[in-house]
C-alpha cells in the first residue's frame, strides 16, 4: 500500500469515527478500491458496510480487493 493510500485510510477512519455516516472518495487513479476495501475491513466488525461506486471497473476492482480480504460482497 502506498503512503498516500495509508493516509487516506487514516483520514477516512478519523472522519467516520467522528460522524459515523458517510465518506466520499474521488481522486482518479488513487487506489479507491484498495482504500475502500481497507475501510470496509475496519468497519465489518460493526455489521454491514455499503460502498457505492460510479464505474464498473471500480466495482470490479473493489470486489477483487474484498475477495482478497475474505469479505463477502454483492
Amino acid at each position: 500500500m502506498r503512503g498516500f493510500q495509508q493516509k487516506a485510510i487514516q483520514l477516512a477512519n478519523q472522519s467516520l469515527s467522528q460522524s459515523g455516516k458517510a465518506l466520499l472518495l474521488m481522486a482518479p487513479g488513487s487506489g479507491k478500491s484498495l482504500v475502500a476495501s481497507e475501510i470496509a475491513q475496519l468497519y465489518m466488525q460493526n455489521g454491514q458496510v455499503l460502498i457505492v461506486v460510479d464505474l464498473r471497473v471500480i466495482a470490479a476492482q473493489l470486489q477483487y480487493q474484498l475477495g482478497m480480504l475474505n469479505i463477502e460482497s454483492r
